[in-house]
């Protein structure tokens, strides 16, 4: 139990190294003056900066799945619920975190363990939202004519250019409002 908790604590170290520094200027001995232990320690655990970010990836990426099952099992109410997650991106602690993440996807080309940990979110997130859409289908909520492929690509898009404009400028709202006139009023049944 206790190297869990040690890894936890190594994880939020992580977080808060990549808020103060960013993910190019991100090393274990900046992340070791976040820690409370030793960078010896620090170590012991992760054998390079590249195996702790892909651990730190795969935290975010399940705390992402707990919120996503948390949602309402109502199609129509988990589907807002989704955007509003994927959109308003509360589940990120700062904007300085976001822009970390952003900075792994620009390294994500050279660094296959970074892009095999973002794919795998992306996957989690676009999965999350054609699953509901197609349980709405299948519920008579929403019209089972429509391509929940589409949708689920469209949604994930406006996803990616809510995480790029809240690290400039944090106006997602036209943003929501163009999904909920554009997407969510065609999809209702």
């Amino acid at each position: 139990m206790e190297s869990d908790d040690t890894k936890a604590e190594i994880i939020a170290a992580t977080n808060r190294a990549l808020a103060k520094h960013g993910y190019s200027d991100l090393s274990m001995a900046k992340i070791s003056e976040e820690f409370d232990g030793s960078q010896s320690l620090l170590h012991y655990h992760f054998d390079t900066k590249a195996a702790l970010v892909e651990a730190y990836l795969e935290f975010g990426r399940e705390r992402f799945e707990d919120r996503v099952a948390s949602l309402s099992d109502d199609p129509e109410q988990r589907i807002e619920e989704l955007i509003g997650l994927l959109v308003d991106l509360d589940y990120y602690e700062s904007r300085e975190n976001m822009a970390a993440i952003l900075e792994m996807y620009g390294a994500a080309e050279r660094h296959d363990g970074l892009r095999r940990e973002l794919r795998e979110y992306d996957a989690v997130a676009r999965r999350s939202i054609r699953e509901t859409l197609e349980a709405g289908q299948a519920g008579g909520v929403f019209d089972p004519n429509v391509d929940a492929e589409a949708v689920t690509r469209l949604v994930f898009a406006v996803h990616e250019s809510a995480f790029l404009r809240e690290t400039v400028d944090d106006d997602v709202e036209p943003l929501k409002a163009a999904l909920e006139r554009f997407v969510l009023s065609e999809i209702r049944e």
